[in-house]
């Protein structure tokens, strides 16, 4: 089975239609084509309250092992699931952890341009800074904007910006007053590729950004790049 046609029998499974041994080639498949990442975006983007994936996950797995033919968000919320409260995952915490989904007023805030060489928010006019110990990530918007923020795990991440939809590039970077110091693919919810970096660093080479003493890692890791393992592109 494809990745394609195991997502695919997922959407049909959540919306309450059995299907014979589903569960098992889709652990299967899951197995061979890494499909847990996507498995918990599709779970989260087919959610209303866009819950978090992993949280919806857990009990996604008793939903299956229960038997119901109720259809998964039915059983959670309302059906026979709703008094289901795990210790992995209490429904405090189910309901808590919301992925932050952007409108497009709310979006505009994150728009960041290149002025002069360096990375400022559109908006505010304020320069592109990631303090230590925090996580920055970006997303490249297939009509070309570029968005910055500090991820937030498990309420603000790559997928927030757009609402889900479909990117060029993602990743994280560090920037200090607005000049770009390391960049790096990294999104558990897009999966970029090394293509897809190339096409971000092609992006800021085309708005002059210097990218001489840029730090640039196409591996798709959330550690920084200040390992020496890593692999950077000249």
């Amino acid at each position: 089975m494809s990745c394609k046609q195991c997502l695919s029998l997922l959407v049909t499974r959540l919306k309450g239609r059995r299907l014979l041994f589903f569960h098992q080639m889709m652990m299967s498949t899951v197995l061979q084509c890494h499909l847990i990442a996507p498995i918990c975006k599709l779970i989260n983007q087919i959610d209303p309250r866009h819950r978090y994936g992993q949280n919806l996950y857990l009990y996604y797995d008793v939903w299956f092992n229960s038997g119901s033919f109720q259809p998964f968000f039915y059983w959670l919320d309302v059906g026979d699931g709703k008094e289901v409260n795990l210790d992995k995952c209490p429904r405090t915490e189910l309901h808590h952890q919301c992925i932050k989904y952007l409108g497009p007023k709310e979006r505009d805030a994150y728009e960041v341009i290149v002025e002069s060489g360096k990375l400022m928010y559109k908006q505010s006019g304020n320069l592109v800074n990631t303090p230590e110990g925090s996580k920055w990530i970006f997303v490249l918007s297939t009509s070309r904007n570029m968005y910055v923020g500090e991820k937030k795990k498990r309420l603000f991440q790559h997928s927030s910006f757009l609402a889900g939809g479909a990117t060029i590039a993602a990743g994280r970077l560090v920037a200090l007053n607005g000049l770009l110091e390391a960049v790096w693919s990294y999104s558990g919810h897009y999966c970029p590729t090394e293509e897809n970096f190339m096409e971000f660093i092609s992006f800021l080479e085309e708005l002059h950004v210097d990218l001489t003493d840029v730090k640039k890692y196409p591996i798709d890791d959330d550690i920084p790049p200040s390992s020496a393992t890593k692999k950077e592109i000249n």
